[in-house]
């Protein structure tokens, strides 16, 4: 039985800080989302966009931003992942010489400073600068991120340059590597799935902590979500699932069943 119990885990280097569904209908992503983990919503208007925030309880847990017809029509609905840095310009200005590309300029948005990055391989993600340096761990939360890569390599190399993390096999499975700070283990990453298809871009996908992953997949599916993957154990460490919600984005759920799960130092357990 899930205790929905919110606990807060200090970000002590560049690791995932935040998490936002960008999407082209805020009120059906909000009803999904919301039934589906317990989350409620609190919108708000920032300078020049409105914005949501998801809560759990008192705790926020995640953004949404509606995206109008400044967008781009071939970008998809999708979750953007944020990646907690000190001096952002600095980092910024170093992510051509990496082989990436900034998408979006270093830009101002409370409480901080962001910029959207492509990696060499195809994946987006954000930069952030700012906030109160705590991430909500437990039931609900997100606390994993993961990088499907066309290359695996030339993603190391890149997020070693950017970054600084370190890509480590994980223990016995030479096909799934942790990019590490320092000894804290902050994402994961595999090859793009042969059975993904041809097109399919490099991407990161977060994970939300769910306790009852199995009747959440099955009722994310009874909410209109498309199933990836049904839940399935992943090397007898974490339980895992891929749903893409009826309103286009794709996010992951996972449930730890073993204490190893992803090392040292995940918040997944706390």
């Amino acid at each position: 039985m899930s205790t929905d119990t919110i606990t807060m885990s200090p970000i002590t280097g560049r690791q995932f800080c935040w998490f936002e569904v960008n999407t082209r209908d805020g009120d059906a992503a909000a009803a999904f989302y919301c039934e589906l983990f317990g989350w409620t919503r609190q919108d708000q208007e920032a300078p020049g966009f409105a914005y949501t925030t998801y809560m759990k309880g008192e705790v926020p847990v995640a953004g949404m931003m509606v995206m109008d017809d400044k967008w781009p029509a071939e970008v998809p609905p999708h979750w953007m992942s944020y990646i907690a840095v000190t001096e952002i310009e600095n980092v910024a200005a170093r992510v051509a010489e990496c082989g990436g590309s900034l998408c979006v300029p270093v830009t101002p948005i409370p409480p901080g400073k962001f910029c959207v990055v492509t990696d060499p391989t195809g994946a987006v993600f954000s930069l952030f600068e700012g906030g109160d340096g705590v991430n909500p761990t437990g039931n609900g939360t997100f606390g994993w991120c993961e990088l499907a890569t066309n290359d695996v390599d030339q993603a190391t190399s890149f997020y070693a340059d950017l970054l600084g993390w370190s890509a480590t096999s994980h223990p016995g499975d030479n096909t799934y590597w942790c990019f590490m700070e320092g000894d804290t283990p902050v994402a994961g990453m595999l090859k793009l799935p042969d059975e993904w298809g041809e097109g399919h871009r490099s991407c990161w996908t977060p994970y939300v902590h769910a306790d009852e992953i199995d009747a959440l997949t099955e009722k994310a599916e009874a909410l209109g979500a498309h199933v990836y993957q049904q839940p399935v154990d992943m090397g007898g460490i974490v339980r895992c699932s891929t749903i893409q919600g009826p309103t286009g984005a794709v996010v992951s759920m996972f449930k730890p069943i073993s204490q190893e799960c992803c090392g040292d130092g995940c918040n997944c357990q706390e």
